[in-house]
């Protein structure tokens, strides 16, 4: 999905709810409790955890307001607004 009209206004019926995804100028970030490093390069995002692999992303759209993500084949979507 790469358009955000018909989600800026959906219910969120996510099984996990909702969460903040803070990125810092210093390349680290948090995220549910947790904490890494990211690296953005075009339309990918790498965010490293300390224990996990590295989590490649596909930014799918970007704004000043909106930002949507996807993992490559995995039909999920990250739907994020700024606050």
């Amino acid at each position: 999905m790469t358009e955000i009209d018909t989600l800026k206004s959906k219910e969120n019926n996510s099984k996990y709810g909702t969460g903040t995804l803070t990125f810092n100028k210093d390349n680290s970030f948090t995220s549910m409790e947790e904490s890494g490093s990211y690296q953005r390069k075009s339309k990918t995002l790498k965010m490293k955890y300390p224990a996990v692999d590295t989590v490649v992303m596909n930014i799918s759209y970007v704004s000043k307001d909106y930002l949507l993500l996807s993992a490559g084949k995995d039909p999920k979507t990250w739907f994020y607004r700024k606050k």
